[in-house]
């Protein structure tokens, strides 16, 4: 509606003034006082400067920190709230993905209020959705609060590298990039060693972990707020002119920043757009991938410690931060190697009459380059379990300190080339780095899963048992207290196992959906099966777990039909309907309960009344465990998983075994024995694979001692017993484990 006369001209005299018109004069413009005006910041203190560099440090920690600490509650939030684990595992990446978007805001906002407030006020609200994580009632709320908590967080990551350019001189920027990157990097490698103690101890479990995010951050917000100071020169001059205008009452005075009227869509065409221009750039666009591409490297690591040392060498919580304790050493390592290549930095600094050089900033890439591509190679090689872990440490050093040099060239390089946007050039890295590294926690459990990190030799990767015990039973802390009790001898596998199964109170169908969510079945033992199906061999499982647990596992897994032609050599149990008790029926009366090599003897016992007359049937038994150190000596034929504990048994006690890595090698195998024996005996006599101890029985009956092997004719004359172990790797050092 258009406005009448004396609308339009009370409108027009509210904005007429003489001087309307009348552009500013230099002389009331507020300046720095020369080079050395300690209003700059970059002329402060060199102990202010430390403080500041740690604090905006320790800042960024407590964000990165929260991205990873989360991955230890992981299991309980999936089995709290009814969904996957890959749905659970969004929980790291909306995190992720909110620290790349944050700073496409809070960087130009920074260059628009200065660092202080745009850094503080948004982390103080990233920590208050924290709690709001840690309280949520529902997977909806936690996921949200969890993107929220990195969109407010990433004002520290948007903003620091800004702030180092603005209080460090280019000849000593690099060593406060290298604290920077430090804390940057700590934090991830922190995360899951923390969250994984107050997951196991804690009886708040989960979330226990955003309670402690929220309480860092916040308490770091209060002492950044006490502590810090504005140290962006523009947001400096606007302060010092206020200042000036309130002592000498010359209003005129002010700064050139606040000749600026800052309207939404120049915010969005000068700053929100930038950061994509930097990337549209040759330099800012590959400089931003390559760091970016090898800090998502370091979180499909930092996921692929627990499988590698947790899952496939048995260590706990304690001795499972091992790895990440050598990441920190590579990383400590290569800020020594950026702080040494800043000398080098200074003298070209020197020879370019004080300008950057950010050509300078990467040699310590190009070494960090080969370290970390032979870091990862090394890792990768030897990660199986029958080979030191100190090869897999060395390596995970090397990809710490190869990916450390790298992200703090690049950053340093970054700032160098952009300085006067140094914050939107960091936030263009930032958005780059964050959605690699939010995407890859989605696919790196299948990805280490169906490349084969090496838990081929097992019929399930996990142990049921500990899935069981650890997430709805007594805890992993208590479990593994029991399970020191047992080697020590304090206690027997029995009484311990008891405690444990006791321990459990949740329905049958509602423990199996945790643990179906966490197995995955070897596909070379659906082929091993498949084999001795199609040879006529009679195949058994030997288990000193619970049958009808195990029962429903090989249904699941393997279908009920092929489930059917598995005989289950194994505890019984009485489980309530309403899991209120999981009680135990142990097969043997003895200290473990079920005898393994009882089973063994009971079984070639069958074999040989069901045999024709003079027949003998070969008797092979796959294991890994201790539970399987009874039955290692009443077998014809032994494989032992390589690595594992029966594998030393049998080289302490000098027992003939073969060693394998998964069952197409004990297939391999098989098949060579039966042709060996075919060759060597051709039917008649002893057996070419034959174990006196074992076959005593056989000089006491009047049996005959002939091989008879499968599939060597078509009739089922002639039988080979298997016993394979349904035997987990989740905690192989430790003690007899339930185990299905």
């Amino acid at each position: 509606m258009a406005l009448d006369h004396q609308e339009r001209t009370k409108s027009e005299a509210v904005l007429a003034h003489p001087l309307l018109y009348e552009a500013t004069t230099p002389d009331v413009l507020v300046d720095f006082n020369g080079q050395d005006d300690p209003y700059r910041s970059i002329n402060w203190p060199f102990r202010k400067k430390a403080i500041t560099t740690i604090l905006y440090g320790m800042t960024t920690c407590w964000i990165t920190f929260a991205s990873a600490i989360y991955s230890a509650g992981m299991l309980p939030i999936a089995h709290e709230f009814g969904v996957s684990k890959e749905v659970s595992t969004l929980g790291i990446s909306l995190l992720v993905f909110g620290l790349g978007l944050g700073p496409l805001l809070w960087a130009p906002l920074s260059e628009v209020y200065g660092r202080k407030t745009v850094t503080i006020l948004p982390y103080f609200i990233a920590g208050i959705f924290s709690f709001g994580t840690a309280t949520a009632k529902d997977i909806q709320t936690l996921m949200i609060t969890r993107f929220f908590s990195g969109f407010f967080g990433s004002s520290s990551v948007a903003i620091t590298g800004g702030a180092m350019a603005d209080i460090w001189r280019p000849e000593h920027r690099g060593v406060a990039i290298v604290v920077y990157s430090v804390t940057l990097v700590g934090g991830p490698c922190l995360g899951p060693i923390i969250g994984g103690a107050f997951v196991s101890n804690s009886s708040l479990g989960w979330r226990w972990t955003e309670y402690l995010t929220g309480i860092l951050m916040v308490v770091q917000s209060v002492l950044d707020f006490l502590i810090l100071d504005e140290s962006y020169a523009p947001a400096l001059l606007v302060r010092k002119a206020r200042r000036l205008r309130l002592e000498g009452k010359n209003w005129a005075l002010h700064a050139k920043h606040e000749e600026w009227d800052v309207s939404i869509s120049e915010m969005s065409q000068k700053y929100l757009i930038r950061p994509f221009q930097i990337l549209n750039t040759p330099i800012g666009l590959f400089m931003s991938i390559y760091g970016s591409f090898v800090y998502a490297i370091l979180y499909v690591n930092l996921e692929s410690f627990p499988i590698e040392f947790q899952d496939k060498r048995g260590w706990n919580h304690v001795t499972g931060g091992l790895p990440f304790v050598a990441l920190l050493v590579g990383i400590f390592a290569a800020a020594l190697a950026n702080v040494y290549n800043n000398r080098y930095y200074f003298r070209k600094l020197r020879e370019n009459n004080g300008k950057p050089v950010p050509e300078a900033r990467l040699p310590p890439m190009m070494v960090g380059g080969v370290a970390f591509t032979g870091g990862l190679f090394l890792f990768a090689w030897t990660s199986s379990p029958h080979i030191s872990y100190w090869p897999s440490l060395i390596g995970i050093a090397l990809t710490g300190f190869g990916f450390t040099t790298i992200f703090q060239s690049s950053i340093n390089y970054l700032v160098d080339t952009f300085l006067r946007v140094s914050a939107s050039a960091v936030a263009a890295t930032t958005l780059l780095r964050s959605i690699l590294a939010g995407v890859f926690p989605l696919f790196v459990q299948p990805m280490f899963q169906g490349i084969g990190v090496n838990f081929d030799g097992t019929i399930f990767m996990q142990d049921t048992g500990h899935v069981l015990f650890d997430n709805l039973g007594c805890g992993a802390k208590r479990r593994q207290m029991l399970d020191e009790q047992i080697k020590s001898g304090e206690r027997s596998f029995r009484e311990v196992s008891e405690e444990m199964w006791g321990s459990l109170r949740i329905p049958f169908e509602d423990g199996f959906d945790v643990m179906q969510e966490e197995l995955d079945i070897d596909p070379g033992f659906q082929e091993f099966h498949k084999f001795c199906i199609e040879k006529g061999i009679d195949f058994n499982v030997i288990s000193a777990g619970l049958k009808p647990v195990l029962q429903k596992v090989l249904d699941t897994f393997l279908g009920e039909q092929e489930a059917s032609r598995i005989q289950i050599v194994a505890n019984d149990a009485e489980i309530k309907s309403d899991g209120s008790e999981w009680k135990p029926i142990w097969r043997h009366e003895t200290e473990l309960g079920h005898d393994k090599a009882l089973s063994i003897k009971e079984g070639r016992a069958q074999a040989a009344e069901d045999a024709l007359e003079g027949e003998i049937p070969l008797i092979i038994f796959i294991g890994d465990g201790v539970s399987d150190l009874p039955a290692a000596r009443e077998a014809d034929v032994l494989f032992a998983r390589k690595g594992l504990r029966l594998e030393e048994y049998c080289i302490e006690n000098k027992i003939s075994y073969i060693g394998f890595d998964s069952f197409s090698d004990v297939k391999r195998e098989v098949e060579a024995i039966m042709k060996e024996d075919q060759e060597k005996t051709k039917g008649v006599g002893k057996p070419a694979r034959f174990n006196p101890r074992a076959n005593m029985w056989r000089r006491i009956s009047s049996r005959q001692a002939v091989p008879k092997f499968v599939a060597a004719t078509p009739s089922n004359e002639e039988k080979m017993f298997l016993w394979p172990e349904s035997f987990s790797e989740y905690r192989p050092k430790n003690a007899d484990d339930i185990r299905v």
